[in-house]
């Protein structure tokens, strides 16, 4: 069996971060890893707090699984801390992590930081040109590019700056467009668009299901451009499926 490992923090209900991931990558027929990089208390009406599991503790959880198991492929979502990003750009440089998508969580839903401030620098330069994929929100693109993006123009000029600073392949969610739901890839030479119909609501975890999605994709030996495929049209069915359970965010149907 094809296995898949997500490196994130820990969310208690589930809907975002390394539980998340594990039902993802199950849902895709992947056989689920995690290491939990920092422990989070939130809910569906927001993130409260945030306790960074420390570099030590990480690096062992990592040795224990890589040891014994060498995942197909991984995701990064919320590492917070740059000791974590030295210790995954260890370990690709290692060969022990192949096939790396990262999912560059810098703020939460609600606006709280997700990304220490001295950590934003380790991510651009040492691990985005490390990645196979790199799947930002427009704002997370802008962060990182240094370009408001409002539609479709901008994002591409966003896409070819992720491959300029060493990314193998860049997919740009356009989730957070007023007018429409594209997102872009670009593989360094040709853009792909993939379009759907924009559903209105508050969804927890769509990034982190989305970037699970493309990992299980890779995992399971198919190209960038059908993971990326496939994980739209994995996120259209989960949203169509969302659940109601707290009082805030809904879930999604996984």
């Amino acid at each position: 069996m094809k296995t898949a490992l997500s490196i994130a923090g820990f969310d208690p209900t589930s809907g975002a971060g390394v539980s998340s991931d594990i039902k993802v990558f199950r849902s895709q027929n992947v056989y689920g890893l995690g290491i939990v990089s920092s422990i989070t208390a939130q809910n569906t009406l927001g993130l409260q707090h945030i306790e960074p599991v420390s570099g030590s503790s990480v690096a062992k959880q990592l040795n224990a699984v890589l040891d014994d198991i060498l995942p197909d492929a991984s995701k990064a979502g919320m590492i917070y801390d740059k000791g974590i990003i030295n210790l995954i750009c260890n370990e690709i440089d290692a060969g022990r992590i192949k096939n790396m998508v990262v999912d560059p969580v810098i703020l939460s839903s609600t606006g709280r930081p997700l990304l220490r401030k001295d950590a934003l620098k380790p991510l651009i330069n040492e691990l985005i040109p490390r990645c196979r994929v790199v799947s930002p929100n427009i704002h997370e693109a802008s962060v990182i590019t240094g370009i408001s993006i409002y539609g479709i123009e901008e994002m591409y000029l966003a896409a070819e700056k992720f491959c300029g600073l060493g990314a193998e392949n860049v997919v740009i969610k356009g989730g957070h467009l007023e007018n429409m739901a594209v997102d872009v890839l670009f593989d360094g030479e040709k853009y792909y668009e993939y379009k759907s119909d924009k559903i209105s609501g508050w969804y927890h975890g769509t990034g982190c299901v989305f970037s699970a999605a493309i990992a299980a994709g890779i995992a399971s030996g198919r190209s960038v451009q059908e993971s990326v495929k496939k994980a739209k049209v994995f996120m259209k069915r989960s949203i169509e499926k969302s659940l109601q359970i707290g009082k805030g965010m809904k879930f999604l149907g996984i």
